[in-house]
């Protein structure tokens, strides 16, 4: 099995607006393919899009940990943290 195919359908059913299957998706990307930084950004953003925020902000701070240098994961996570400090 490979985790991109995975990745890349999930991608297409958030953009169908079927979150819950794309979570889904994202999940099993993650679960074949766990040292990747981008699946684990596309299940933070979608989680997060669907309303957990504080499980968005976890998945996204793992994703920047496999890809520190990676400034729009950077950008993502301080964004999250913000909002998360705001809903407090």
């Amino acid at each position: 099995e490979n985790p991109l195919t995975y990745y890349r359908y999930g991608d297409l059913l958030e953009d169908d607006g079927k979150t819950d299957q794309a979570v889904k998706m994202f999940q099993k990307a993650v679960e074949l393919g766990p040292l990747e930084a981008e699946f684990y950004a596309a299940l933070g953003r979608v989680t997060h899009r669907k309303g957990d925020k504080q499980e968005g902000l976890r998945l996204m701070k793992l994703s920047l940990e496999l890809d520190p240098d990676n400034p729009w994961l950077a950008d993502t996570v301080k964004r999250y943290e913000e909002e998360a400090a705001k809903d407090n």
